[in-house]
């Protein structure tokens, strides 16, 4: 005979023996004795699980039949009382096939019907498919409250279900609270008391986000059930089950006053379980709260895949930002994302740039006075400054040689200025130098100095070191004038000089004249030099206009005429040391063989 026991009000365990054939449930009738009586009827038996007072429950409401150990034919006898199996509804008159152990609600009594020997109260779904989906479900397979609204006509209430889950799996793909969103939205769309989302570290489950539908003593001690994430990661499936109805009480703390749980695993691309989505509820079932069954399992695998995807994302993003830490040890940060945008670009391709070459001059002497540590703290604060310049405006550091840095604009990010991006950042750097000196003044007792050369025109610019060390710059000729006219810098003694493919590209905002044509080592094709002033001096539109005239009979052979001009503009202006340099070489030829004059000025050395 089946043995019945009451685990909390209105909830029935029923445990059958082998000899248990056919059972009958419904509620107390007239003459019949008080609630969890068992009575002889037929070739069968007939269980009374609730008062005649009940009328929630029908007299006659469920058959089952014994189909083999642990299978049985469920009929629902009444014609228009439904019951639940599990999480789908039996409809009046149906019959359904299920196996043991099976929860049942028939009104607002629970039942819970178990085979002896067996002890897994446990149900799960099948493999967690690649996106969590629910997929060749009848409407049968429904939940109540799901079918419930589709009869009534309330669709805004499915879709806000909808929505919400949508948001989740939007959320995971790009929120940083993505696992509190999840643990919320769970509480809410399944009616849940707690849920959490928990990750598997150190060889033990820990709560990375969780929500609760209310406040109380008892949920600050809340912890979800070890035995069910232990289920499930060994399983790998996601898994239901209400403990409650349990033949014996769990010893199990997490499940104290527990009635229904769920979770769902959260696994790695390889798939392995590295977490869960967890929920239970703490109170009993009723006709608005359905039990947990298996559409709630999908729900909460759903969300399990968006966590699994936004976790993806995370390791994804650190993946990214330790490859970028690996390249900024070589490249600068803007080519670090550069390369990560298109990792192509190492490869090489042409661009139009502006390559500047600052040098720090009398570096030697400097060096001199300083210990060697002192040395390396003055050379690291004089490049800091000066790479602050160049990132200021846009530019990209390329190197530091000893003493000397370079820059570049136009590559890696395409930019229609970038000579004029570059003369401004060289105007800031002989700018910045005051404040160089002023921290440095009680040590070294030189002024900082530097020499800029700047050069625009096509250069291949991609990984010009190796697979073992990248080292993002430019190759080609427009790199090597460049670095030829800061070395000119030295011999026109003037901090910045520009070529004329530069001049050409700037604007009326840039004072500047040439100065002009150069022959330099290694390089046959004479080079226009202009200087870039940092403030126009006074006078300067006669003064300019003079010197233009001035070259302009040196490079005719008119040497008399060009000295003659020069040394008047240098009586106006001793400060004008391009002219005084100028005016010097005009003498050394015209004082010597005139017929060997070279309008070009060949300079000696880099």
């Amino acid at each position: 005979m089946a043995v019945l026991t009451l685990l909390q009000e209105n909830c029935i365990h029923v445990l059958l023996e082998p000899q248990d054939q056919l059972l009958e449930f419904g509620r107390q009738d007239f003459d019949e004795p008080p609630p969890f009586a068992i009575r002889s009827i037929g070739n069968g038996q007939r269980i009374i699980i609730s008062e005649t007072q009940n009328t929630k429950v029908a007299r006659r409401q469920l058959r089952l039949e014994r189909i083999d150990s642990n299978r049985v034919r469920l009929t629902n006898i009444h014609k228009s009382l439904g019951v639940i199996l599990d999480s789908h509804i039996l409809a009046a008159s149906a019959t359904r096939e299920t196996v043991l152990p099976a929860k049942l609600q028939l009104g607002n009594i629970q039942l819970r019907i178990e085979v002896e020997g067996t002890n897994d109260n446990y149900h799960t779904l099948g493999e967690q498919s690649g996106h969590g989906l629910v997929s060749g479900l009848d409407p049968g397979s429904l939940p109540i409250s799901l079918i419930a609204t589709l009869k009534r006509g309330d669709h805004r209430s499915l879709l806000h279900r909808m929505k919400q889950l949508v948001e989740v799996l939007q959320a995971s793909a790009s929120s940083a609270n993505f696992m509190d969103r999840v643990a919320n939205v769970s509480v809410e769309l399944l009616e849940l008391d707690h849920a959490a989302v928990v990750l598997w570290k150190d060889k033990s489950f820990e709560i990375v986000a969780s929500a609760q539908a209310r406040q109380s003593q008892e949920d600050e001690e809340w912890r979800p059930s070890q035995s069910l994430l232990n289920r499930v990661r060994s399983s790998r499936l996601t898994t239901w089950s209400s403990p409650e109805q349990l033949s014996e009480p769990s010893s199990e703390i997490s499940l104290r006053n527990v009635v229904a749980y769920v979770a769902a695993p959260i696994k790695n691309p390889q798939g392995e379980v590295i977490g869960a989505v967890y929920g239970d509820r703490r109170t009993g079932f009723d006709v608005l709260r359905q039990p947990i069954g298996e559409i709630d399992g999908h729900f909460v695998e759903i969300l399990a895949c968006g966590i699994a995807g936004g976790l993806q994302r995370l390791a994804s993003e650190r993946e990214v930002l330790a490859r970028r830490l690996q390249f900024e040890q070589f490249v600068t940060a803007e080519v670090a994302r550069q390369i990560e945008e298109d990792p192509e670009s190492l490869t090489g391709r042409d661009a139009d740039v502006t390559i500047l070459f600052c040098d720090i001059a009398g570096f030697s002497r400097v060096s001199e006075q300083l210990s060697p540590r002192q040395t390396f703290e003055w050379i690291n604060d004089v490049m800091t400054v000066l790479s602050e310049c160049v990132t200021q405006h846009g530019g990209t550091i390329v190197d530091y040689v000893g003493d000397e840095l370079i820059a570049m604009w136009g590559a890696p990010f395409p930019n229609e200025n970038h000579a004029k991006d570059a003369c401004r950042a060289a105007i800031a750097m002989i700018q910045s130098l005051p404040k160089i000196d002023a921290k440095w003044h009680s040590i070294v007792s030189t002024q900082t100095q530097v020499g800029i050369g700047l050069n625009s025109g096509m250069v291949r610019v991609g990984n010009t070191g190796c697979q073992l060390k990248l080292k993002y710059g430019p190759l080609g000729s427009t790199v090597n004038i460049a670095s030829r006219i800061q070395g000119a810098t030295r011999f026109l003694r003037t901090p910045i000089l520009i070529t004329g493919d530069t001049a050409k590209l700037l604007s009326e905002e840039f004072t500047t004249r040439r100065l002009c044509q150069v022959r330099v080592k290694n390089i046959e094709t004479p080079i226009d030099i202009h200087e870039l002033f940092i403030a126009p001096p006074e006078n300067w539109a006669a003064q300019c206009s003079d010197y233009a005239l001035a070259l302009a009979a040196w490079e005719e052979g008119n040497l008399q005429e060009s000295v003659k001009r020069l040394v008047q503009i240098v009586a106006n202006c001793e400060k004008d040391v391009p002219a005084k340099v100028m005016l010097s070489r005009a003498i050394d030829v015209w004082s010597r063989d005139q017929a060997q004059h070279d309008p070009i000025w060949t300079l000696p050395s880099k």
